[in-house]
């Protein structure tokens, strides 16, 4: 098997691969420009599984990877961000300051999220809750992207592990039941 840690940029990205068969290890950078990407991922013989953190100009590669049939791997922490939901950050010596979301990413999975986060506040109490808890401190489109980030999460960790909504919450129940009865 072939593992891929790659560190990708909009010009170009770094790769450093793995044969676990062998022990040997690759690294190697490749320009965006031209096909080098394509010929390079193409020669791998497969498994494959490439692993990056979250971009958002990274649509092309999933395109080309899952045409190649090369498993991605996102990293779990930054779907938000992935996606746009995240805030920008300014920052400067100790000081910081979160902005808006930074609305990279699919623009129309955005849109999706948030008008499913007011229907799914109807549906879940746990949602609600905190969907009203942002509402009355943030305001309404505050509280939408925030639901919508949830939603985001919640969908990541079930298609994940493969497991249902039910199976979800169920799981959360466990962690919350565990937490409550472990000594501080």
């Amino acid at each position: 098997m072939i593992l891929v840690g790659c560190d990708l940029h909009t010009r170009k990205q770094q790769v450093a691969m793995l044969d676990t068969d062998t022990g040997e290890v690759v690294e190697q950078e490749l320009a965006h420009a031209g096909d080098a990407v394509e010929h390079f991922y193409a020669a791998l013989p497969p498994p494959v599984t490439v692993g990056i953190e979250s971009t958002g100009y990274s649509l092309w590669f999933h395109t080309l990877l899952q045409r190649l049939g090369h498993t991605l791997l996102v990293g779990v922490k930054h779907v938000v961000s992935y996606i746009g939901l995240a805030p920008t950050v300014n920052a400067s010596a100790d000081k910081y300051r979160l902005g808006h979301i930074s609305k990279q990413g699919s623009a129309v999975l955005r849109w999706v999220l948030g008008q499913a986060a007011p229907l799914a506040a109807r549906a879940d109490a746990e949602l609600k809750r905190s969907y009203f808890a942002v509402l009355r401190r943030r305001g309404r489109p505050k509280a939408k992207v925030a639901l919508a980030r949830r939603l985001l999460v919640r969908l990541y960790v079930m298609l994940r592990d493969q497991i249902d909504y039910d199976e979800f919450c169920s799981r959360g129940r466990a962690r919350r039941r565990a937490a409550a009865s472990s000594p501080v």
